[in-house]
């Protein structure tokens, strides 16, 4: 693969769940496909058209008066970034933080399975207000969803499904 970079692709599968470590697999593959050079190139994971977009007129942002880096300064590492696995720390409410989230949006990852402490993430989801899961298949996440949004199963995509034939295959 490194010979042929940055034409190779390494892709992550048509499965929206797989066996519980989606996110950590999902990451994986997102950092070979970049540690080969093939974002946005040739042959590579994405295309790289680009299109102008005109700017609509809207008020400024307004500026968070905190982040998640003044309520979890602890976070801040290198090692454990906030949003992958302290992300039931950032939902359930401490008295020492004034501030956790309120809703999360899933897509495609099954919470329950994937973050390492399925009891303190059903804690963390029981404090939340707001629940949207985006996916195909009904799965653990689902149940506690307020909101499920359907997600594209690879029949109903635009990309082209791969047919592999072999020495002991032919086609009719």
């Amino acid at each position: 693969m490194a010979n042929a970079s940055p034409a190779v692709i390494i892709h992550p599968g048509r499965h929206v769940t797989w066996y519980g470590d989606d996110t950590q697999r999902l990451r994986a593959v997102a950092i070979l496909n970049a540690l080969l050079g093939s974002w946005g190139r040739r042959g590579g994971f994405y295309r790289s058209e680009r299109f102008e977009l005109p700017s609509y007129p809207h008020p400024e942002f307004p500026v968070p008066k905190r982040t998640w880096r003044s309520a979890f300064p602890w976070e801040i590492s290198s090692c454990r970034p906030c949003p992958s696995n302290g992300i039931y720390d950032a939902t359930v409410p401490v008295a020492t933080r004034d501030c956790n989230f309120k809703g999360w949006i899933i897509n495609g990852t099954n919470l329950i399975e994937t973050l390492p402490n399925q009891k303190q993430t059903i804690e963390a989801i029981n404090n939340l207000d707001l629940i949207v899961v985006i996916d195909t298949m009904p799965m653990e996440i689902t149940g506690w969803a307020d909101i499920i949004l359907p997600e594209c199963t690879y029949l109903e995509r635009y990309d082209a499904v791969r047919q592999v034939l072999t020495a002991n295959h032919r086609l009719l």
